[in-house]
């Protein structure tokens, strides 16, 4: 069974219940913590417990990466209430994905480099779009559902393409 609400722990608070399990996180994401009976687990002890768990010996570096990083990134995938199969990302294909991986650099760059201001919306989505690339591994159609850039797929009319030869009769 698993429950979602607002805790009485403060604003910027939630909980999810799962069974007896309930893990607190915070709306920042800079904590969360799993209660059961009485124990309380912070995030980088529940990161070391997932590593472990998947047979890796974690290292200090590896814990704040899933913590501090990765855990941020999947939030957003799971709370942007986009498609929970995928079809959000994959309509664009592998090839579309490189594009946006390009465009996360490119404001990485402008923002944090040129500024120094930190960018973590497009830091978070970069980690996102490079792991949506990773999982389709340059298989399947290269630019999705929506075809190559310049071609009519067949849902596009010449008109939405700006062309009305074919309304007003003139080439």
């Amino acid at each position: 069974m698993q429950e979602r609400g607002g805790a009485g722990g403060g604003a910027g608070q939630g909980y999810e219940r799962f069974g007896d399990a309930v893990m607190t996180v915070t709306v920042d994401g800079q904590m969360a913590s799993q209660v059961t009976g009485s124990e309380t687990v912070t995030t980088r002890e529940l990161a070391f417990t997932f590593l472990s768990g998947c047979g890796l010996n974690p290292t200090p570096d590896a814990i704040d990466q899933l913590a501090e990083a990765f855990l941020p990134a999947l939030r957003i995938i799971c709370e942007r209430g986009y498609d929970p199969e995928g079809a959000t990302w994959r309509r664009g294909g592998w090839r579309g994905l490189l594009l946006e991986i390009d465009k996360k650099r490119d404001r990485l760059w402008h923002r944090s480099w040129l500024h120094s201001r930190f960018d973590p919306d497009s830091s978070l989505d970069g980690i996102n779009y490079n792991g949506f690339y990773y999982r389709l591994k340059c298989s399947g159609m290269p630019w999705g559902t929506r075809g190559e850039p310049g071609s009519l797929g067949a849902d596009v009319s010449p008109v939405s393409m700006g062309d009305y030869s074919d309304l007003t009769g003139q080439q």
